[in-house]
């Protein structure tokens, strides 16, 4: 149970008097201990303080996993505010939207994010706009008219006023976490400090056995992202380690990682299923320069079973799976941490959250769960809370089975299910059969409206590289796997499959 007092700006004051000179984040060659992170936290939060910013004030980060986004992080938090995390995907219509919808007063973002931050600023409650720089484009860039001049941020990690004293409690709302969903809208996820803390507490009792001291953690997936703010970030925080920080991540450019894994050696690695099959795809990918990860982890989508097999093949370990969603503050359900979970499975429930599945139709129902890490509800939308929140659970839209030992394994998402012809079917069944073929590397299905069938089934599938496969290759799979009403009426070999930063497929895009 989380106490009442509690709230996650503790996190980083108690690591830093606890062991100010242990490394919290290394980037390229430099190394930040976790006093002069607390230090610049607390100079920041005075700076904003002296802006205006005061508790329950929503404060907007578009950063990279970079030190900027900690420093920034925890002075918003020292001050009571809520940390609206933006996405660099966030442009246009869509920043406007979620800058309107949160009020936010103060945005603090990369210079390079400029041109798309300028025109989706006008008309917001943003009154201070703060550039953490990289290319000096906030002086490049003028800002047009009706809309705050950027300001430097780095200057504003030096002592300067001091913060009042303020008093944050556990029920205090912390971040709002916009997600589309299904319906294509952002909606902000209103999490407080409890159901943060709740999930940061549930993962390390999952976490079980000795570690290094300030072990590394390669921190890869965005801060902006609920898995890598709350896992991440906060729980690295939490456990002392040293964040092994990754801004950008390309599939395409592996080296950076590589090196940073083969000179860093580190403890743990959290990663999404599209960097894991990257990653063991590399040429010269051999076990030694695994040996130092003692912490696999996969979450955002499902692992392939090539993956999950390639990996122990290689180095003996497991990767664990986990799944979770921007509503519970993160992951719900892990594998074993010691021990394997049944193929398919994305484990057991933590500690914090109860599951069980409703409206139960040949094994497969809907996950409701319940907790102290379920989300207060979606900010300034008591219609679609009350339709997501019910009798104290929270319905989470997505379809899975559980078996006698009590493991549960993702179908899909009740919106992605294809009717097609009278039939249910669902996606991830039909990806799963074509992930077989050993030339596929991706595949992605999606329903597209049939006026006879109702829906059709259309497969976009990658390719690995230098492999070829035909559509009657790959038809002649599916029909020696599935029934014929699962069968793809249209398979389309495309370059890759549109994913959100965590490996979930962006269906609708496909759709579209």
């Amino acid at each position: 149970m989380i106490g009442a007092d509690e709230n996650l700006g503790q996190l980083l004051k108690a690591t830093a008097q606890r062991t100010p000179q242990a490394i919290a984040l290394t980037i390229q060659d430099k190394d930040i201990p976790y006093g002069a992170v607390r230090q610049r936290a607390v100079a920041l939060a005075g700076h904003l303080s002296a802006m205006g910013v005061s508790k329950g004030d929503r404060v907007a980060l578009m950063l990279p996993n970079t030190p900027g986004y900690v420093f920034a992080c925890y002075a918003a938090l020292e001050l009571g505010a809520v940390i609206v995390n933006l996405s660099p995907a966030n442009q246009g219509g869509e920043l406007k939207q979620i800058l309107t919808d949160s009020g936010a007063k103060v945005l603090i973002a990369l210079d390079v994010f400029l041109p798309g931050v300028y025109p989706a600023l006008a008309g917001t409650a943003v009154q201070q706009l703060l550039i953490s720089s990289v290319q000096g484009l906030e002086k490049k860039l003028p800002a047009p008219p009706g809309v705050p001049a950027p300001q430097p941020l780095e200057p504003l990690f030096a002592p300067g006023p001091a913060a009042p004293e303020t008093l944050v409690i556990a029920d205090d709302l912390a971040v709002l976490q916009y997600t589309s969903g299904a319906t294509g809208t952002p909606k902000g996820v209103m999490l407080t400090h409890r159901n943060v803390l709740a999930s940061v507490e549930q993962t390390r009792a999952w976490m079980t056995g000795d570690e290094p001291v300030n072990a590394g953690v390669v921190c890869m997936i965005p801060f902006f992202h609920v898995f890598g703010f709350t896992i991440g970030l906060q729980l690295s925080v939490a456990k002392g380690h040293r964040m092994l920080l990754v801004p950008r991540f390309d599939a395409l450019d592996l080296l950076p990682l590589a090196q940073l894994i083969e000179k860093h050696r580190p403890y743990s690695l959290p990663a999404v299923p599209t960097l894991w099959a990257a990653l063991l795809l590399m040429p010269g990918m051999a076990r030694e320069k695994l040996a130092s990860v003692k912490v696999a982890t996969s979450g955002g989508a499902a692992l392939p079973q090539w993956v999950a097999e390639r990996y122990h093949a290689l180095t003996g370990g497991t990767i664990l799976e986990a799944y979770g969603m921007s509503e519970a503050a993160g992951a719900t359900h892990a594998a074993p941490f010691k021990g394997r979970a049944p193929a398919g499975s994305i484990g057991k429930p933590l500690a914090c959250c109860e599951a069980k599945l409703v409206n139960v139709t040949d094994g497969v129902g809907e996950l409701c769960l319940r907790g102290e890490t379920v989300m207060r509800g979606y900010w300034q939308n008591e219609q679609l809370t009350g339709q997501t929140l019910r009798d104290g659970w929270l319905h989470t839209g997505d379809l899975m089975r559980q078996d006698a030992q009590g493991f549960f394994y993702v179908v899909d998402r009740k919106d992605d299910l294809i009717i097609t012809s009278g039939h249910n079917v669902y996606p991830s069944e039909v990806e799963a059969v074509l992930a077989r073929h050993g030339a596929v590397k991706d595949v992605a299905v999606v329903g597209v409206a049939d006026r006879l069938r109702g829906s059709n089934i259309v497969a976009h599938v990658v390719l690995r590289e230098g492999a070829t496969a035909t559509r009657d290759e790959l038809l002649k799979v599916c029909r020696e796997n599935l029934p014929d009403f699962k069968v793809p009426q249209v398979i389309k070999v495309v370059t890759d499959v549109p994913r959100n930063p965590v490996g979930k497929t962006l269906r609708k895009k496909l759709e579209a």
